[in-house]
């Protein structure tokens, strides 16, 4: 049998609290850091993807959870170096149902 390590119920849940603080961050580098180049917003866009895996870790499987990180990372991706583009978001959307499907 595998021993399992718990820590004990008087500290709080970590997940809860890096994610309120990954949420602080967000907004002091979304309101500080202008969006000049890649190297810059590329950043934001990855501590964002985090959050919503964070989020998303609470209420879904792993599967769901890794593709839904997937698609948000690709769309404000996508969406900057292109721009918001209605055919690519209609794109996206196809290919992350289409990837929900086979996963299923």
């Amino acid at each position: 049998m595998r021993k399992t390590l718990s820590l004990p119920s008087k500290y709080p849940n970590f997940k809860l609290v890096g994610l309120a603080l990954l949420i602080v961050f967000l907004i002091v580098y979304a309101y500080y850091v202008p969006p000049q180049n890649l190297f810059l917003v590329l950043p934001f866009i990855l501590f964002l993807s985090i959050a919503i895996y964070i989020m998303t870790s609470f209420f879904l499987n792993i599967k769901i959870r890794q593709l839904t990180t997937l698609a948000v990372f690709l769309f404000f991706l996508i969406n900057y170096w292109v721009g918001f583009q209605i055919l690519n978001t209609i794109l996206l959307v196809c290919f992350i149902i289409g990837l929900a499907i086979l996963i299923k």
